[in-house]
């Protein structure tokens, strides 16, 4: 209805894949402040704030260290792999960073230079998707969404895991209270 008469709306929810799914543009509240307003897009891959990025869905955080910098492209060594990320800030070579992503931004892959690797400790099948949570270092998890597995790899299994680096971003430690 709000469409056909092509007025502005404003609905308030606590159902993040609602708001997500009905809205041109979100603002994401904490405490009666503004923590971050944008599209649905930007709120869940850019999150602005920690309370942003833990409110609007499971993510990981791993830690990583910029190596170098080539104009709006950082290299970032993260563990034993090398990443680059496409970044808006100003970041430092040898700056500790944490690289936000969501377990759907992860994926299965060959050994590489670019490519983490890990050690399956858990598998859920949720029907459409299997979720992995993955040892990478000596104690961090991560959790890894594969959507419409076919086969499962189980626990145990030595892994190499691909960013999607298009749809994650570099956070300075300062700006991370995890």
């Amino acid at each position: 209805m709000q469409e056909k008469l092509g007025i502005t709306t404003i609905y308030v929810t606590h159902d993040q894949e609602e708001a997500m799914s009905i809205s041109d543009i979100m603002v994401v509240m904490n405490e009666g402040r503004i923590e971050q307003v944008g599209s649905p897009q930007e709120i869940y891959r850019r999150s602005a704030t920690t309370f942003v990025v833990d409110f609007i869905g499971l993510t990981n955080f791993l830690k990583g260290k910029v190596k170098d910098i080539k104009g709006d492209l950082l290299s970032v060594s993260v563990y034993d792999a090398l990443v680059g990320l496409k970044v808006e800030d100003g970041f430092k070579i040898g700056e500790d960073v944490t690289i936000v992503t969501r377990p759907e931004m992860l994926k299965f892959s060959k050994e590489g230079p670019s490519n983490i690797r890990g050690v399956v400790k858990n598998v859920f099948f949720l029907g459409s998707l299997a979720r992995y949570e993955i040892q990478i270092g000596d104690e961090e998890l991560i959790t890894l969404d594969d959507s419409n597995p076919t086969n499962l790899m189980a626990k145990g299994s030595n892994v190499h895991i691909e960013i999607n680096t298009n749809a994650v971003h570099a956070q300075k430690i300062s700006d991370h209270n995890h």
